[in-house]
Parts: C-alpha cells; structure tokens; sequence
C-alpha cells in the first residue's frame, strides 16, 4: 500500500459528490443506487458492497463485470459509460501516469464490511499487469482500510485514507474494509496498466 503523490481537490471531485447526493430522503441517490450494482462475490451475500462502472466493459454504467472474471463471460470491448464524461473523468484521469483499464466508483453502506480477501480472481491483477488505485471520493475518518501486507494472518495494518488522496493498494494480498460510520463509503476506483511510473 502506497500513497502517491497525486491528489485531487474538494472542487475536482465535487461533480462525483454532487451525483452521488447522499442527503437523507434524497430521491435523486435513492434513484442513482440503482445504477450501482452488487459486487459478485461470496464476500458480499447481503450485497451492500456495489459499484458503478465509468469506463468497463459495456455502456451500461450498471454492468459492472470484466470479461472471465468470477465466471463472467462478456465479448464486450473496454469503453466509457456516458457518466465518464458527465462527471468529467477525463480529466480526473489525466493526473494518472499510466493507460487505464476499468475505472469505477464503489459503494460500501454505512455500517457494513468487506471481510478479508484478495482480488487475484482478476488474473490481470494475480500477474500484476494491473494495479488498482483508490481515490477515496466520500469517506470520513471512521471507516479503515486493513492489510496483510506479508500475505500471513498475523500483523496486519489498518490504515486510513483521506479524501482526495491517491492510493496503489496491492489488492493481490489480503486485505478488508471496515465503514464503521453513518455515511456510505464511496471511492473512485482506478484500474491501470502498470509501468515504470506506477509501483
């Protein structure tokens, strides 16, 4: 896990909050939850873990699935979702020194976790031709982030992330979420090809 020296500010992600309207009773996010789609995993039965695709596999922002992953099957060609450019991604984008593949914005619910696991289920990420940046986006102080950073279940980190700043997580070794706070966690989720530039 490393912080990198990318950051963005309050006003650069304000198009994403303003879309992602959290206010309680608000009809618009009760509305735009629909577009957000569980994460097929065995980690997330009550499924309050989902994502929403700005660039994937597909035009539809909901499908959120990559080609031979957890049994997906999909021909789709990686393109950007209307939202890309709705919520100006690009732009966001062009701070990162590297290709992107999937970018998403990822949702965990107040109150909620994602247990302990990998995501070497993407064998682009299990060879390491990918690595997976976290901006977190809509976050506070009481959700964390832990690792086992050796692979073993002794001595694990728990670290926080801020909003704006950039993270490379190694997802390929153990690691959960905890959002132990009343707001959802919402982070922009950055899948790229990795290079001299990118750990």
């Amino acid at each position: 896990m490393k912080k990198l020296d990318i950051t963005y500010t309050d006003e650069e992600l304000q198009p994403i909050v303003d879309w992602c309207d959290m206010e309680e009773n608000n009809h618009y996010w009760s509305s735009r939850q629909g577009l957000f789609a569980p994460v097929i995993t065995k980690n997330n039965k009550k499924g309050n873990w989902s994502a929403m695709s700005l660039k994937g596999y597909d035009p539809d922002p909901s499908v959120i699935s990559k080609p031979n992953v957890l049994g997906v099957g999909s021909d789709g060609l990686l393109q950007e979702t209307y939202l890309y450019k709705d919520l100006n991604i690009s732009f966001l984008m062009d701070k990162i020194p590297a290709e992107t593949e999937r970018v998403r914005l990822m949702n965990l619910r107040h109150g909620e976790k994602i247990p302990k696991h990998t995501d070497r289920v993407d064998k682009d990420i299990k060879d390491g031709k990918i690595v997976r940046l976290h901006v977190p986006t809509i976050t506070n102080e009481n959700i964390s982030m832990i690792s086992w950073l050796d692979g073993r279940d002794k001595d694990p980190t728990e670290f926080k992330m801020k909003k704006g700043e950039c993270w490379w997580l190694d997802v390929s070794k153990p690691h959960s979420v905890i959002n132990a706070s009343k707001t959802d966690r919402v982070h922009l989720v950055i899948d790229v090809y990795k290079n001299d530039l990118i750990p």
